[in-house]
């Protein structure tokens, strides 16, 4: 039998004896086979194992690497053919991946057979695939064994935790201790992990040790990310600190008078924090749906939906919970979930053989026909609070219509930072349906009642400036209170000097935050931040920063977002939502469109008057319950002089018909044309430049006469179109910029962004840095413009701009697109994309990314020196130490080894008494450290030590 292990350092034995395989292309060809099970071509073969030689070479080596396998183990074992090699799929071949992947995968819920089974899968998991196994200049083969690494590696964290569970389940929380250890150790950063682990220690009695691992994971979390753990671990472990603190006193009180002891988990505070099943509480079905009914009558959908859907991983089949929760998902709003869960069902159902019954198919026609629908929001009750009027910056529009309910649940929560209960709230919706209206009139009736309020907004379609609104709330408010700007926690950070480029990011996350509490100290305030979605990544992080450490301040964030754009699930802003939906710390409020009575309201606001139900009914139904369309089709019929009132009530003329929404932006654009000829040409060019414009960037776009222009802008102002601002001007509402730049094709926008790139440079004046306020706008419209590769310095100095302000995700997506640049315009520039690689690295160092790190490092020592450049020796060591460092932090030791290898033989060639030789000899020290190799790691950090004390480092 031959016996591959590839689940550690990788070993061949045949019949019971162990083979050394000469060559390592030899090796990693016989895993490739093995691993993968199928026949590939020479050819291909040939590509993967010798990409940098010639056809003829690499089937010329490849043959010699056959040959000498079939030499080594013997000719039975591989299958070859003239085009064609695999392994004999007749011969005896064991392989530990094979086994360990059947193994885990059959075992899905493990009764005490299967955990057997499903533990000894794990022991074939030594370390691991492949593990301490390159091979050098083989990009393609890297990239395979680095994908299988990382799927068995998900592997295994999914079989431990099945471990876990299962023995917890039996209450046998000894032998499930060994294996939560291993599945924290595969990521120490995986929360749940780490929760399961403190639970798994507190029930073996171990409660010191649960104690511990949370002391430890909150300071590595904290050294790693600058965060604090989520909620619910320090909420275990408060329980599990008071249950060690007053157990001993119990069980004394029990011996004294075991009938009156209530205890453990009632003396300690309160119900038991639990995150694992014990052996004493069993999940009882009608348990779980009595508390699910509990919740439900509470109108708490969510709680509910999570425990039916923990009774349906118990069993899938179980009809009746698929359709209580069909009817939950409709009851909270969420219908499209509800028919997902019929299809869920209806799977489940399929692969046991059966169909739905009667009532599920019932349930489903009902969902679709809309004869269930979610109940009415509570009824409204007043503030009744006293007003002291603040200066709240309102849009101008109809009243609100159609809100009210979702108004006094909003006033309810900002009243509850009163009592020191921040909160974060998420109006989502689509354009136009009314959140920032919503959100206004909230901010206006908490000024009433003595709130500071703030006010910042994203912008969608531009280019992205870093904080930019939490910038503009603070400005506005400064200038609002006649403040001195110094008081700015992000423009005015004073940073501290530190040379951890994270350390400082973490500083101005606390400076912000202090801001905003010292601002609370003498009145509640609410930060209101329009259009998240729209927001800089850098922004995004801050506000999940505020969400989280605001809680217990009277401090409101508020923050309004579309839910009519796609979005990646990796996107920052998705990232965002997951991770406040996951830490329970935001509350969301979907706005609907509005109904058929609430639209009715609005259209006689604009009119003036009543209007005859034919009319109502045309505009209800081309606007489709959008507050925004609905006014703005209203606003157009009646200046188009399509509407006529008679008998006190407005009709619309014979011959006028509006039938569909697709309408609406030949009426925004009708409305312009009525307005004048220039007004169309104006605000197009306007639109290109963003949702807020200068006039100097105008003029020089629009090429038209100052005093046209100046006309063509009052008049847009009187229609509403636009609003102004102190330092120019803004679309009152972005749909009609929408409307405007969607309308220009591909090739006339481009040549548009190229003017607005170029009147921003040439408005910018004449100092010294100049355009160091613009360069995020210069490489946003010169990079959609049809002069792409001016864009590419200005992306770099963005990206060095958001470092100066450690706004590290910001800097590193302008160095991306700086290098997908370089990459689309094949811009042949070395030393360019040199300097690119080299602050991608270091980022990607400060924020813990490892692969990523890595592997622009590479890219960068792999870029071929030319006449006019090549790369400085000191860099090059940077590069080689930095990729070493990252991967000896994500324990993989032999390819650091590579890397100090190269940094030392680059270090010979200068002389040792430079910094570099103390940094190499530093991370030399720490490699060995990480091997546990402590007396040679010793030694070399004090060989380092005598060096920076020589050079006075």
């Amino acid at each position: 039998m031959l016996k591959l292990s590839f689940l550690s350092s990788p070993t061949v034995e045949l019949n019971n004896t162990a083979i050394e395989i000469e060559s390592r292309k030899g090796l990693a060809l016989l895993a490739y086979l093995t691993v993968t099970g199928q026949s590939h071509s020479r050819d291909a073969l040939s590509t993967l194992l010798w990409p940098d030689h010639g056809q003829s070479q690499a089937r010329s080596y490849l043959r010699h690497t056959l040959w000498s396998l079939k030499k080594g183990l013997g000719e039975e074992w591989l299958a070859v053919s003239r085009e064609q090699v695999e392994l004999n799929p007749e011969a005896a071949i064991w392989l530990d991946v094979n086994v360990f992947l059947e193994d885990t995968t059959a075992v899905a819920a493990p009764d005490t057979e299967d955990l057997t089974r499903l533990a000894e899968a794990v022991e074939l998991y030594r370390d691991d695939f492949l593990a301490g196994f390159t091979l050098p200049d083989t990009p393609d083969f890297d990239e395979w064994q680095f994908f299988q690494t990382e799927a068995l590696r998900q592997k295994l964290a999914g079989a431990l935790e099945r471990l876990v569970w299962g023995y917890s389940h039996q209450g046998n929380y000894e032998t499930a201790i060994p294996y939560g250890r291993r599945w924290v150790a595969l990521d120490p950063l995986h929360e749940p992990a780490q929760r399961h682990l403190m639970q798994l220690y507190s029930e073996a009695g171990q409660k010191a040790a649960a104690l511990r691992q949370y002391e430890e994971y909150a300071a590595l979390i904290e050294k790693e990310l600058g965060l604090s753990p989520q909620e619910e671990t320090t909420t275990l472990y408060e329980a599990i600190k008071a249950k060690r603190i007053v157990e001993p006193f119990l069980k004394a009180n029990k011996l004294l008078s075991p009938s009156k002891s209530k205890g453990i988990d009632h003396q300690a505070g309160g119900q038991k924090v639990s995150f694992l099943p014990t052996s004493s509480s069993k999940f009882d079905r009608q348990t779980v749906l009595k508390q699910a009914d509990q919740h439900r009558d509470s109108a708490n959908y969510g709680a509910a939906i999570d425990l039916l859907n923990r009774l349906l991983a118990r069993n899938p089949t179980d009809e009746p919970t698929h359709r209580e929760l069909m009817h939950l998902y409709v009851l909270a709003g969420r219908r499209h979930e509800s028919l997902r869960q019929y299809q869920t069902c209806l799977e489940a159902l399929a692969a046991d053989g059966t169909s739905p019954d009667a009532a599920t198919e019932a349930l489903y026609r009902q969902i679709m026909s809309g004869q269930v629908t979610p109940p009415p929001a509570p009824k409204p009750k007043p503030v009744g609070l006293p007003p002291t009027p603040i200066a709240v910056e309102m849009e101008h529009s109809t009243p609100l219509a159609g809100r009210r309910e979702e108004l006094t649940l909003l006033q309810k929560r900002i009243q509850a930072a009163r009592q020191g209960q921040g909160c974060t709230l998420l109006l989502a919706g689509e354009a136009g349906v009314g959140k920032t209206r919503l959100a206004y009139e909230a901010l206006r009736l908490a000024a009433t009642a003595r709130t500071s309020t703030l006010i910042g907004a994203a912008y969608e379609e531009e280019g992205h400036l870093p904080y930019q609104p939490f910038i503009e709330a603070f400005d506005r408010y400064l200038a609002e209170q006649h403040l001195p700007p110094e008081q700015h926690p992000i423009t005015h950070y004073q940073p501290l000097g530190a040379s951890d480029l994270q350390l400082e990011h973490s500083a101005l996350f606390k400076a912000t935050a202090t801001f905003l509490v010292t601002l609370a100290d003498d009145a509640p305030v609410v930060l209101l931040l329009d259009d998240l979605h729209a927001a800089d990544e850098a922004s995004l992080s801050l506000f999940h920063y505020l969400a989280r450490q605001t809680r217990s301040t009277p401090i409101v964030l508020l923050a309004t977002y579309r839910t009519d754009l796609v979005a990646s699930p990796a996107s920052p802003f998705e990232r965002l939502l997951s991770a406040l939906y996951r830490e329970q710390i935001s509350e969301v409020f979907h706005l609907n469109r509005l109904s058929e009575q609430d639209g009715t309201q609005i259209i006689t606001y604009v009119l003036g008057g009543d209007a005859e139900p034919t009319l109502l009914k045309s505009i209800t139904d081309l606007a489709e319950g959008n507050p925004f369309c609905t006014q703005e089709i209203t606003q157009a019929m009646l200046k188009a002089d399509h509407l006529i009132q008679e008998a006190g009530q407005w009709r619309m003329k014979s011959g006028i018909t509006l039938s569909v929404s697709a309408e609406l932006q030949e009426l925004l654009r009708g409305r312009m044309h009525r307005l004048g000829r220039t007004i169309e040409p104006t605000l197009t060019a306007a639109a290109i430049i963003g949702r807020e414009f200068q006039f100097p960037v105008l003029r020089a776009v629009a090429d038209l006469p100052d005093s046209e222009l100046l006309d063509a802008l009052d008049v847009a102002l009187r229609g509403h179109l636009l609003d102004e601002t102190e330092t120019g001007y803004r679309f009152h509402h972005s749909l009609i910029r929408h409307t405007l730049y969607n309308s220009l094709s591909q090739a006339r926008r481009a040549w548009l962004h190229t003017r607005v790139a170029q009147a921003i440079e040439t408005t910018s004046g004449a100092q010294p840095n100049r355009l160091q306020p613009h360069v995020e706008s210069l490489a946003f419209h010169y990079n959609l413009s049809n002069q792409r590769d001016q864009a590419l310095p200005y992306l770099i100095q963005a990206g060095h701009k958001a470092l100066d302000i450690y706004a590290l995700e910001m800097a590193v997506g302008y160095f991306e697109q700086a290098l997908n640049l370089m990459d689309e315009l094949a811009l042949a520039d070395p030393g360019q994309r040199w300097h690119i690689l080299l602050q991608l690295a270091s980022c990607s160092h400060i924020l813990a990314n490892a692969r990523k790190g890595v592997a622009y490092a590479e890219q960068a020592l792999a870029l071929e020196p030319t006449e006019n450049w090549q790369p400085a020796s000191h860099e090059k060591i940077y590069l080689y130490l930095e990729a070493a460092f990252l991967l000896i932090t994500s324990g993989d030791m032999n390819p650091a080894q590579s890397f100090l290898e190269l940094a030392q033989l680059e270090v010979g060639e200068i002389d040792e008494n430079r910094v570099e030789y103390a940094d190499l000899l530093y991370y030399v020290a720490l490699w060995h450290w990480h091997r546990d190799e402590y007396v040679q790691a010793y030694d070399i950090a004090h060989r380092c030590l005598e060096v920076a004390q020589k050079l006075n480092v």
